[in-house]
């Protein structure tokens, strides 16, 4: 952090390095300064699809959900091959309720990233909800072969499982989901 601090000293309208600050405030828990800072990311750049998506991620870490959603859409609209800035988006419809919109997004990232785990760990997600284990199963599969030090397609895999009784098998997956 100390090195984005200097690089701001030197350039005050650095929006990248206002979006990293914002990105290393929220994993430190400190929303309402990574909400500042992603709110000068895009003032910065007002077409930083990196900004937007900051800002998504930190509203979102403040329950403003429509909020997020509104920057999530932006970060898009700036830049449509952004895939973290589509499956934001279809995070946020998927947990506002809003399946079909979720899952249109979602094939747009899947379309663009068919080999990017996180993809398809929402994407597994998005069919476990839907009722489509065979489908939810194959996707987790697919991120864990992709990026088996992710936790989340190993919980969704262990979901996957334990809806099979498959008590033994869910349990292996929910173990390497929290290492």
């Amino acid at each position: 952090q100390q090195a984005l601090d200097r690089a701001l000293a030197l350039d005050p309208n650095d929006a990248l390095a206002y979006s990293l600050r914002s990105n290393i405030e929220l994993v430190q828990n400190r929303k309402a300064e990574a909400r500042a800072d992603a709110e000068r990311a895009v003032a910065a750049d007002p077409k930083s699809s990196v900004g937007y998506l900051s800002l998504s991620l930190a509203r979102q870490a403040e329950f403003d959900l429509n909020g997020a959603l509104a920057a999530a859409r932006q970060a898009v609209k700036h830049d449509p091959a952004n895939v973290r800035a589509l499956i934001q988006e279809s995070s946020l419809l998927f947990g506002m309720g809003r399946m079909k919109e979720a899952v249109k997004v979602a094939e747009r990232a899947r379309q663009q990233a068919p080999d990017d785990a996180m993809v398809n760990t929402v994407w597994g997600f998005l069919q476990l909800a839907r009722y489509r284990p065979d489908d939810a199963r194959d996707a987790f599969q697919a991120a864990i072969g992709q990026d088996s030090t992710l936790g989340l397609p190993h919980l969704g895999l262990s979901l996957v499982l334990f809806q099979r009784n498959q008590t033994d098998a869910a349990v292996a997956e929910m173990r390497k989901a929290t290492l």
